[in-house]
């Protein structure tokens, strides 16, 4: 913003005393290769009356020039300058009506990277561009003399990517991905390769590449928990829960299960006798969102006529840990007590910004209808 207002201050300035309005009194080329040639136009209007004379000198350096497109009278004449390392040095004058334009045509051929050492006639302007080439074009009318600043900035290799990244808690044998956005807003072609520490295990796609000048490329990122733990079961300390048919062939049960985590809990309830338990269990698998709860069925359906019938069932996730809950039928009982269970299971979670270790918890709640 600050550049801006100087370069539209010494805009006013030309407007103001030389009665000329300059489409660009500070031209910059940006983006530049050696030995190739790269051109910039310049309005300049008359906005008085009257006819005004100019007389335009030409850069100094044969990095720059300047050819004006005009159908007037145009002289040229040539002087001698002893500050000058080039001799020759072309003069040209020309006229622009009350109300008419010219353009003019820049032209910049960059043969090598240099450093610039010349001071600059605007200083305050000079300070905001790191420039390899830089040039004056003198113009004189009858008020006096202004110049417009010629520069060959410095290209410069450019991305811009999100400063972080927040994967969340990734599970044990979990994968996280998310997308993000990465852009080349620097001056030359960008050619790209992501290194990332085996440790981490982090996928980005694609790879490597190139990237154009003010192209775009969506990104994904992975991230997989590798880590594996010794199989462990946690304490129980639920009560068996006692399930009556009520006098009936099957009575069906709500087991709710929630996940308060922040990850997705991936569960799986078996049973020691699979196809001849008494007990019909739906699902036995599924995934269970963060801050969400799912809905099984229990159903007691004996296959014989028996007094009770005792089974223990096991709720397991992928990360090895599980724990275990009894279910009681019960033939003879008609009375259904109103009990309420609530079943903890703690897993253990990599989070991948800070390499810690932090324990979340899963909350598994019987309730009787």
């Amino acid at each position: 913003m600050q550049i801006e207002k100087e370069i539209e201050s010494y805009q006013q300035d030309i407007l103001k005393i030389h009665q000329l309005h300059i489409s660009d009194p500070i031209l910059v080329f940006r983006r530049w290769e050696c030995n190739k040639t790269y051109t910039q136009k310049i309005t300049m209007k008359n906005i008085c009356s009257k006819t005004i004379y100019v007389t335009q000198t030409c850069p100094a350096t044969t990095e720059f020039g300047v050819q004006i497109h005009q159908n007037t009278r145009s002289d040229f004449k040539k002087i001698d300058n002893e500050k000058n390392s080039v001799k020759d040095i072309k003069q040209q004058i020309f006229k622009i009506r009350g109300g008419h334009l010219i353009q003019m045509a820049i032209y910049f051929t960059p043969r090598k990277r240099v450093s610039c050492k010349k001071k600059m006639a605007e200083p305050s302007i000079r300070q905001f561009f790191e420039i390899d080439y830089c040039d004056t074009l003198k113009l004189k009318t009858t008020h006096g003399e202004f110049d417009i600043l010629l520069m060959g900035k410095v290209p410069k290799e450019s991305v811009c990517i999100p400063p972080t990244l927040d994967l969340g808690f990734v599970a044990i044998k979990e994968t996280v991905s998310k997308t993000f956005e990465m852009i080349n807003d620097g001056d030359v072609l960008l050619n790209y390769q992501w290194l990332t520490s085996d440790s981490l295990h982090l996928i980005i796609t694609p790879h490597q590449g190139s990237l154009d000048v003010g192209e775009s490329l969506q990104k994904k990122i992975k991230n997989k928990n590798t880590h594996t733990y010794t199989k462990k079961k946690k304490k129980n300390r639920v009560h068996p829960l006692v399930l009556s048919n009520g006098g009936h062939v099957e009575k069906q049960q709500v087991l709710v299960l929630h996940n308060p985590s922040l990850v997705n809990a991936h569960i799986q309830i078996t049973g020691e006798q699979n196809d001849k338990s008494n007990f019909l269990i739906t699902p036995t698998s599924a995934t269970i969102a963060p801050k969400n709860r799912l809905n099984v069925t229990v159903a007691f359906t004996p296959k014989t006529v028996v007094h009770k019938c005792i089974e223990r069932f096991t709720v397991s996730t992928l990360s090895g840990y599980y724990t275990t809950f009894t279910l009681i039928g019960n033939i003879q009982s008609l009375s259904i007590s109103s009990i309420k269970h609530t079943l903890f299971f703690f897993f253990f979670f990599a989070y991948t910004s800070t390499k810690k270790k932090k324990k979340a918890c899963i909350a598994i709640t019987l309730n009787l209808l």
